[in-house]
């Protein structure tokens, strides 16, 4: 229950921030900073993302296992 509670503080943070963001970012020449910021602001976003399709509720242990053998194992 906590994690969908994190996600729903993330995602309202996101959209309130996001306006401030185009100016101060989007709209201005890539700097090392800007990358930094991108990475760390939306890497969390790949990175749920997987763990709620590979490892989130309701994902048994042998399907994960399937998976990511190939990889693992290879």
């Amino acid at each position: 229950m906590e994690f969908i509670a994190f996600v729903a503080l993330w995602v309202l943070d996101l959209t309130y921030t996001f306006h401030a963001e185009v100016g101060a970012i989007w709209r201005r020449k890539i700097t090392g900073g800007s990358v930094l910021f991108i990475v760390s602001r939306y890497g969390f976003s790949i990175y749920e993302a997987i763990y709620m399709i590979f490892l989130g509720p309701g994902v048994s242990s042998n399907a994960t296992q399937a998976i990511f053998s190939p990889w693992i194992y290879a």
